[in-house]
């Protein structure tokens, strides 16, 4: 009888700890899309040279003179 009782709780609580496991999987990509959500909602509202100034890329341009 105890090794029935002990079985069902077994079962009971590895239910517990998939079900756990779900719900930390669907809260992280929860949090991921809406981060990458907002990251480009920012990234629309800045300009492109501003960017460019940000991440230290310089552009030279050269004008050729006839």
């Amino acid at each position: 009888m105890y090794l029935y009782q002990f079985a069902l709780i077994l079962i009971h609580f590895q239910g517990l700890n998939v079900s756990l496991s779900a719900l930390k999987n669907s809260h992280l990509e929860q949090l991921n899309s809406e981060f990458f959500a907002l990251l480009s909602t920012r990234l629309s509202i800045l300009k492109i040279d501003h960017l460019i100034m940000r991440i230290g890329i310089r552009i030279i341009l050269t004008t050729k003179i006839s």
